[in-house]
């Protein structure tokens, strides 16, 4: 594995750009190429980004029970522009969420039909030579 500075993975993380990383440490945009395109930094990188999203992730889902909170009592506050963007931030977000599911469902039945109609012969192996 090239040896990069510990900073330089947090700072790819928080979606520096190659110029400036190559300022910050002293070194050529080439060097910072370099230095992306090793495996190991790869790596790095993504485990990295995974553990901020995922600890975003934790905090949003801790905070979710305050918001709606805070949505319930704006649904009934006395201003009608208020309770309009209540609304629309809740009809919005339902509808995303119904997408989401949609689209999730659709997915899973695609992938059942696929497997109901796909010839057993045609089918990939599973580890055990039993095929799925």
């Amino acid at each position: 594995m090239i040896e990069v500075p510990p900073e330089f993975i947090e700072l790819v993380v928080l979606g520096w750009r190659q110029k400036l990383l190559a300022e910050r440490f002293g070194v050529t945009d080439r060097t910072v190429r370099r230095w992306l395109s090793d495996p190991q930094v790869a790596l790095l990188v993504a485990e990295r980004r995974e553990e901020v999203q995922c600890a975003i992730a934790g905090r949003l889902t801790g905070m979710a029970e305050s918001a709606f909170a805070v949505l319930e009592t704006l649904l009934s506050d006395a201003s009608d522009s208020v309770r309009l963007r209540a609304v629309q931030l809740v009809l919005d977000q339902l509808s995303s969420t119904h997408r989401a599911l949609m689209d999730r469902q659709a997915d899973t039945s695609e992938a059942r039909i696929l497997a109901a109609t796909t010839p057993t012969d045609r089918r990939v192996p599973t580890s055990q030579g039993v095929a799925s």
